[in-house]
């Protein structure tokens, strides 16, 4: 019953993107560069890749990343990078969802967060992974990026309280970012800090309302 549940709500969703994203997604092409953090089974990064853009895609999840590979063999436009992103480099544990098993990890990997504190994450299923520093990963790009998703269950509020430091948002054109709050109440202060920031300083090109 907990997997039909989720399906259902990942059918949801992808009628959303399908929805509302094709504005965003259309105006990529062959010259841009867009960065999927959070690829998961690789639904964004097949769109972005179908647009002709340089796709990055970030996934810390074996049983996910092992997925994507499968998925994106051959497909020159696809850089797979078996890490996660977050605003400093280091290694962390990474806790796979509640009801991830066995044999049904990789259905599970949308779940999966390096905060063990995550309302719906199992403290004794972990792995250790590694993670990038993605504000440096942006800035050692050398250019500018046209589509950043980042979708990162938790570690998404450090990445943006850097990368709006750094201003960082004046090199990437379009950002969507899903928060996790309502399963790690106590970022609910961080995440009113950074909306009070970028209403301060007029950022329109940070979406937080990602599906």
């Amino acid at each position: 019953m907990k997997k039909q549940f989720a399906k259902f709500k990942i059918f949801i969703q992808k009628l959303i993107v399908n929805a509302v994203f094709p504005k965003y997604f259309r105006p990529l092409n062959a010259n841009s560069v867009a960065i999927d953090c959070g690829a998961n089974l690789g639904e964004i990064t097949h769109k972005l890749a179908k647009t002709g853009a340089y796709v990055y895609a970030f996934e810390p999840n074996p049983h996910a990343f092992e997925a994507l590979k499968k998925r994106f063999e051959g497909v020159a436009n696809v850089n797979l990078i078996k890490k996660g992103v977050w605003h400093q480099e280091e290694t962390a544990r990474l806790y796979y969802h509640n009801n991830s098993q066995e044999g049904d990890d990789a259905f599970w990997a949308f779940g999966s967060s390096i905060f063990e504190s995550k309302n719906n994450v199992n403290k004794e299923r972990f792995e250790e992974i590694s993670l990038i520093d993605l504000t440096q990963f942006i800035i050692d790009l050398d250019r500018d990026v046209d589509f950043l998703k980042i979708d990162v269950e938790g570690a998404e509020l450090e990445i943006l309280k850097k990368f709006i430091h750094l201003e960082l948002y004046k090199k990437v054109k379009q950002v969507f970012v899903e928060t996790h709050e309502s399963k790690i109440p106590e970022q609910k202060e961080a995440l009113n800090a950074i909306k009070a920031t970028m209403k301060e300083r007029g950022i329109k090109n940070i979406n937080l309302s990602w599906v």
